[in-house]
């Protein structure tokens, strides 16, 4: 036997027959000292050894099997299925173990999606505009809508549109949108008078009634919900101006209502 392999031989039989409190195990692994306890009690893991005073004292087979049920728990395998798989060799345990890398995968990308939210939501986006949130409402917003406003012409006329829209045309409606909010806030922060809004006004009337054909009564309602509805607050904070929706309100309603 070559020199280094006698060494690494010896090292492996010193720590093999080498023996842990549970203190150095937890030290070692990172685990509670109440989870090993709970471990020894539904018979999972049991320590090899007990010194004279009755002290758990773990070897290094039992820290091997410890590390087993740290990366089974670590895939979401539940704890009385361990227990079995344990028992298993590596060749099935491959096997078994094939249907939650599936998971695993699957929880890899949700993470993954819910870091993009994250990164959107950090940079500023609203949380109501993140994609996770949109269908869920959307489905929502629909529902309501349909009750309230279901047998008004406007509504009617909505529903026929958003029929025969693709998802770039919404998307382009709602980039005009868009910019009337810039503009808006532009006029908003300058203070201008209502005699300077009445273009920007006709041109966010446009932009709605690509919509639908919405009355200049729905389209002050719709002005008015901007202030009231915190669905439309948390949208309007990426213009960092809280007066921006009761600005856009009150001067919408002023030449509207005319």
């Amino acid at each position: 036997m070559a020199k280094d392999n006698s060494q690494t031989y010896v090292m492996e039989v010193i720590v093999m027959t080498q023996y842990y409190s549970m203190k150095e195990v937890t030290q070692i692994t990172g685990i509670t000292k109440r989870t090993l306890h709970y471990y020894d009690e539904i018979g999972l893991l049991s320590p090899s050894h007990r010194a004279e005073n009755q002290y758990r004292m773990y070897s290094q087979q039992d820290l091997i099997e410890l590390q087993k049920i740290l990366f089974l728990k670590g895939l979401g395998v539940p704890l009385k299925d361990i227990e079995e798989m344990l028992k298993l060799e590596d060749e099935e345990l491959r096997e078994a173990l094939a249907t939650y890398q599936e998971q695993l995968l699957a929880k890899i990308e949700k993470l993954q999606k819910l870091n993009h939210h994250l990164t959107g939501f950090l940079e500023g986006a609203p949380l109501i505009n993140l994609d996770i949130f949109k269908q869920p409402l959307q489905d929502q917003y629909t529902k309501e809508a349909e009750i309230k406003y279901g047998e008004t012409p406007d509504y009617q006329s909505y529903q026929e549109r958003a029929a025969s829209r693709s998802n770039a045309d919404f998307e382009e409606v709602q980039r005009r949108m868009d910019n009337v909010f810039k503009k808006f806030n532009a006029l908003a922060e300058q203070q201008a008078s209502f005699n300077e809004t009445q273009a920007i006004v006709e041109e966010w009337k446009e932009v709605m009634r690509e919509h639908a054909d919405f009355s200049d009564e729905v389209l002050i309602m719709i002005a008015q919900g901007y202030e009231q509805n915190p669905r439309f607050k948390d949208y309007f904070k990426r213009f960092d101006n809280p007066n921006l929706p009761s600005y856009i309100a009150e001067h919408v309603t002023h030449h509207l209502e005319q």
